[in-house]
């Protein structure tokens, strides 16, 4: 990621060098990368339609936040580590049960 970044690059393109493609879908998956894991944001539960947050710890990271759109509606996650602990803050649409848990 680093690379492309001090490239200016906005996507992920398939290679850098001697020619490149930014077009592929692929390139997408940093995004799913950030919501599914990091965010920890699982799908609702089919048993009982609960939102699971359960944020992965990816050190540098301290804190990282953001909002996963589902088909119920937004779930904003906001988590900071400090060490082994983690503070969680997560809310789901209105009605809905969205459930902290932590994974090392």
């Amino acid at each position: 990621f680093f690379e492309g970044l001090q490239r200016g690059s906005t996507t992920w393109p398939e290679s850098f060098e001697p020619c490149r493609s930014e077009c592929h879908a692929w390139s997408s998956w940093p995004m799913y990368f950030f919501h599914r894991h990091v965010l920890g944001v699982h799908p609702p539960d089919p048993a009982d339609g609960g939102i699971t947050v359960a944020p992965l710890a990816c050190a540098p990271l301290l804190s990282v936040q953001g909002v996963t759109a589902t088909h119920r509606g937004p779930v904003s996650v906001r988590v900071r580590w400090d060490g082994a602990t983690a503070a969680v803050e997560a809310a789901g649409p209105a009605r809905q049960t969205t459930a902290a848990r932590l994974t090392n």
